[in-house]
């Protein structure tokens, strides 16, 4: 019995420290602190910080009882020592912070924190990253992104839900999706993370791309934007003979102007096939031919390039022939006209008339060698008297 009664006056002496300090913050409280209170020793004190760094501040003080070794008897015994204490304001918007983003998540912030009078779940933030600025068809890619009261990261357990403000709706904390008309659209993220929640809002101004894309046939590829504002091609692709390039992102073509891009860069052909991608692989044009491109498909004068044909003209003046001579044609004359003329004659004739001309030369030849030679008798050269 004196020992009941010893255990239950050092359990109101801890009570009564406990009352004396105040309540024990129990999403704030060291090791040293949580220890005072009725049952817990150095595990289960260590175990409530592990826990609230895993998942966050405490709700209420229901949920200490979500600690492991925590149960209704120990919950019992510390309830009345024990808070979760006040939410924590959301920050304020710095002096001269002028993006529309961050307006939207400090309001956001303000309103949920508005709400929470120390028994609700404490505030909560979110962001969104994305570019503002869309194209009709083209999609677009946005990511949310969860804080807590401490303006730290949260990781794990969050619900992120997205309104696109033209009747489509999706979840996670990456999407993508495709506005098909041009206008001023409300993008919504809401996000859950346990008891808290919280709301960003950023408006998305969608146009019609004016794109046009020119093979300027040295295998460079340019993208023209005939809009009135500049124009974000990051991400979209460009495509020819099966190979694909994507521009990185943050490229931006200036309005009225283009961007130009080697192939020595992009490793294209630079055809007159070649195409430019929306980042959701849509087309968004086709290749056009430059003004000074060799591409055109204009075909070559030939008269400005081949040799020119002799003329056939008749009034051309030629040289007049030589009158022909008159010499009395002979046999062997007309033998070597047969056979300068050869070119119309027949291969047999020419070398016909050809043996003819040689036997009658050797017999020539023959008869002069053999033929007697004749002394001549001066008398019958001369009259003797």
């Amino acid at each position: 019995m004196a020992n009941k009664v010893f255990i239950f006056s050092i359990l109101a002496g801890v009570a009564l420290i406990a009352s004396a300090a105040g309540l024990v913050n129990i999403n704030t409280a060291d090791l040293a602190t949580l220890e005072t209170l009725n049952g817990i020793g150095p595990s289960k004190g260590q175990a409530i910080i592990d826990y609230r760094t895993q998942h966050g501040p405490f709700a209420k003080i229901e949920d200490i009882q979500n600690v492991s070794g925590i149960g209704a008897v120990t919950y019992s015994n510390i309830k009345d020592y024990i808070t979760v204490g006040d939410t924590t304001p959301p920050p304020t918007q710095t002096q001269g912070q002028t993006d529309s983003q961050t307006q939207t998540q400090t309001q956001t912030q303000t309103q949920t924190a508005a709400s929470n009078n120390g028994s609700l779940p404490p505030a909560i933030s979110a962001t969104i990253t994305g570019n503002a600025q869309a194209y009709a068809g083209a999609g677009s890619s946005f990511v949310g992104a969860a804080f807590d009261a401490g303006a730290n990261p949260l990781t794990a357990g969050v619900r992120y839900t997205w309104n696109f403000g033209d009747g489509s709706t999706a979840e996670g904390r990456g999407v993508i999706h495709t506005y098909e008309y041009p206008g001023t659209y409300s993008l919504v993220l809401d996000i859950a993370y346990n008891y808290s929640s919280a709301s960003v809002l950023m408006h998305i101004a969608v146009a019609q791309a004016a794109v046009v894309l020119v093979a300027e046939g040295d295998g460079s590829l340019t993208v023209d934007n005939n809009a009135k504002t500049d124009m974000d091609i990051g991400s979209w692709t460009l495509h020819d003979g099966g190979k694909s390039f994507v521009i990185p992102e943050g490229t931006v073509v200036v309005a009225g102007g283009g961007v130009r891009f080697s192939s020595a860069v992009t490793g294209l052909a630079g055809s007159r096939g070649a195409v430019l991608l929306y980042p959701n692989q849509t087309q968004a044009a086709s290749a056009t031919v430059g003004s000074n491109s060799p591409l055109h498909g204009v075909k070559v004068s030939v008269a400005a390039q081949a040799p020119a044909p002799v003329s056939n003209n008749t009034n051309k003046k030629t040289p007049a022939k030589p009158a022909p001579t008159a010499s009395v044609p002979t046999e062997n004359s007309n033998l070597a006209a047969a056979a300068s003329s050869g070119a119309s004659m027949p291969a047999w004739a020419l070398y016909g008339a050809l043996a003819v001309v040689l036997g009658i030369g050797a017999a020539g030849a023959y008869y002069v060698q053999t033929k007697p030679s004749v002394t001549p008798n001066p008398a019958d050269e001369f009259e003797i008297e």
